[in-house]
């Protein structure tokens, strides 16, 4: 056996952090609906807060493909905590980023 170097980039992207952070949203709306008894077809609005501006933004950027995997009909990106209301509200600690979300039957 010969010996062998790899080499891995472990350069965290602006668009790495954005999809990690979609993905971590999306495990905790999923936890959400199954927490509301939803079926996997039913529809729902979501609505989020975010604490921090940069990670709110990130987020934002993600929104069709986080409405895709939850079935959101509509999410709403607040930068007021008090706005988030609905069938299930829910704070989150998200990387050290507080998050507040509401799933609502649509």
């Amino acid at each position: 056996m010969t010996d062998a170097t790899v080499c891995v980039d472990v350069t965290l992207t602006e668009d790495l952090e954005a999809e990690g952070y979609a993905r971590e949203v999306i495990r905790r709306l999923q936890e959400m609906r199954k927490q509301a008894g939803l079926n996997v077809d039913d529809t729902v609005a979501v609505s989020i807060h975010v604490a921090d501006a940069r990670v709110s933004k990130l987020i934002e950027s993600w929104k069709d493909s986080i409405a895709g995997e939850v079935r959101a009909v509509k999410i709403e990106m607040t930068s007021d905590p008090g706005a988030v209301n609905g069938g299930i509200v829910q704070e989150w600690d998200v990387e050290g980023i507080a998050m507040k979300m509401a799933v609502t039957r649509a």
